[in-house]
């Protein structure tokens, strides 16, 4: 299974059900380093991609680690 397929079947459905059924999300979750190694495209090509998965990541940072991020 490629990183897309994965992200697109199992990741991303999985995160909806949670929300569906109501049940505590991942208190971290970093999946744009596996993505950064995984796809081998051009960069110009996978960036957008690369850019939703930060953000994506971003809302899942520890709440102990939120005072790293803001120094």
């Amino acid at each position: 299974m490629s990183a897309e397929q994965w992200l697109q079947w199992v990741l991303l459905p999985r995160l909806h059900a949670m929300l569906d059924g109501g049940v505590p999300l991942p208190l971290a979750l970093a999946v744009t380093p596996y993505f950064e190694e995984a796809l081998t495209r051009d960069i110009n090509d996978i960036a957008p991609l690369l850019e939703q998965l930060r953000a994506l990541d971003a809302l899942f940072v520890p709440a102990d680690a939120q005072g790293d991020l803001d120094a």
